[in-house]
């Protein structure tokens, strides 16, 4: 389900897809469900509107579905809005997940833990996970929760979230994953209390909750996907994290336990474990005010605050939608009236990639430079590309030690194959000259680059394709 791209010129909101009716008039809590095995579905454009018909905000509803395994998702440049349990849930296994240039808002309603973006619900082992360029904005629970289950890769980079209730990750049994230049801003705003970290609400082993939190694993699970648990790799780098004062405020006048940790101690015993964990990475994450727009921050934080204190000490919760220019729950403003861009220049080149921090949506300068180093190899279905027939890839990727750079070429053709670094300048030459039709391979050994990131690209006539290669050494 594709719909064209928005014209900047000329703004219009996408199609909206909202709940149908159920044949005793009551709203339907699904809006897409895929139930078929083996089978790439794509969404892109389009927008997602849990408030349904008769413009009434669900507690319940959720957009996608996924019922069956080994499923292909892509959902790029969509909006949810609304949705009052999950954005997309899957209860299938071995799925496959590429979400980019998404937006998530307003799911706010009955219950800290509702609004969820991606949840696990079957709490069964998922296949890959690559989140990139997204932004989660004013909503209650996780941008990612797969449970107690194994992920065999998991990838989120340069996302916005803005505001939550409580956590951000539910994703404890991390096993192959890249948390890397995401911006997280008045996360865990409910607090917590002593009684609800010794029961466990929202973390394990009597541990505060933070941003970010891993556990043990189940060494059976581990070994089911082959992974142990020494050889977990997790790598968190160059994340920035702030709360503000508000919230802090709050939880003073609500007498809970602050919630303002990156790390929890669990989590960081882990990561400083190099005998045990020798592949925990936690590197260049700072705590820095963003500096966002003050007259939005001024609504969301206002709107959050008096959310948290009316549930914890009423037990009351009510819409707190974001709808600034409209007052059509249905049909809100378009372009959406949230700006998501900051003023902090410091932040503006502390990504991993030298870009921006967070959803580059917001900075289209910074977001052309990544498209044209992501250009393929984001898991984004890739039509040119195919149509072109070239499908340059490098694995593995991260290296440490040699890549295997292959490609297929539709005819005969002069071909060259080089790496880049980031300043466009080439620093290795792989493969230049004439070759046959046919599937490629060749043998790239970085051991005279340093670590970083780098650009493999192949030019083939009038083609070109680029992707990032990263060493980590």
């Amino acid at each position: 389900m594709i719909a064209d791209d928005d014209n900047p010129g000329n703004p219009t909101r996408p199609p909206v897809l909202v709940n149908g009716k159920m044949t005793d008039g009551s709203n339907n809590q699904i809006i897409i469900a895929l139930m078929r095995n083996k089978t790439n579905f794509i969404f892109k454009n389009i927008f997602f509107q849990g408030v349904s018909i008769d413009k009434r905000q669900e507690d319940d509803n959720s957009a996608i579905t996924i019922g069956g395994d080994s499923i292909r998702l892509t959902v790029e440049k969509c909006v949810f809005n609304a949705l009052g349990m999950q954005n997309i849930v899957m209860w299938g296994k071995g799925n496959k997940f590429y979400i980019r240039d998404n937006i998530f808002r307003n799911g706010v309603r009955a219950h800290p833990f509702k609004g969820q973006i991606i949840s696990n619900s079957g709490a069964m082992y998922q296949d890959t996970l690559i989140m990139t360029n997204n932004t989660s904005f004013n909503n209650n629970s996780y941008f990612w929760a797969p449970l107690s289950a194994v992920v065999r890769y998991e990838k989120i980079e340069h996302n916005t979230l803005y505001s939550s209730v409580v956590n951000v990750f539910y994703s404890p049994w991390m096993v192959n994953s890249e948390i890397k230049s995401n911006l997280f801003y008045g996360m865990l705003a409910y607090g917590q209390t002593q009684t609800e970290v010794d029961g466990g609400w929202y973390d394990f082993n009597k541990s505060l909750s933070s941003i970010i939190s891993i556990n043990k694993a189940s060494a059976f699970q581990l070994g089911l996907h082959g992974f142990t648990e020494g050889g977990r790799k997790i790598n968190v780098s160059n994340n920035t994290y702030f709360w503000p004062q508000k919230i802090k405020d709050n939880w003073t006048s609500l007498g809970v336990i602050a919630s303002d940790l990156w790390m929890n101690t669990r989590t960081a015993g882990y990561f400083n474990d190099k005998t045990n964990y020798p592949n925990l990475l936690a590197s260049n994450n700072i705590s820095t005010d963003p500096g966002f727009d003050a007259q939005m921050e001024t609504i969301v934080m206002d709107s959050l605050v008096n959310w948290v204190k009316n549930f914890r000490t009423k037990n009351i919760s009510t819409y707190r939608n974001y709808n600034v220019g409209s007052t059509n729950l249905l049909l809100p403003a378009w372009p959406l009236p949230e700006n998501l861009a900051y003023s902090n220049l410091q932040m503006k080149t502390a990504g991993h990639d030298g870009l921006p921090v967070g959803d580059l949506n917001w900075f289209p300068e910074a977001k052309r430079k990544w498209d044209e180093l992501n250009s393929t190899g984001t898991g984004i279905y890739n039509r040119k590309a195919d149509n072109q027939g070239m499908k340059l890839t490098c694995f593995p990727n991260p290296v440490s030690h040699s890549t295997t750079i292959s490609f297929n070429l539709t005819r005969n053709e002069i071909i060259l194959v080089r790496i880049l670094n980031l300043q466009g300048k080439e620093v290795a030459k792989i493969v230049e000259g004439s070759l046959e039709q046919g599937l490629h391979s060749c043998q790239f050994d970085v051991s005279g680059l340093t670590s970083g990131v780098y650009v493999c690209q192949l030019i083939s006539g009038e083609h070109s394709e680029k992707i990032k290669l990263i060493i980590a050494k």
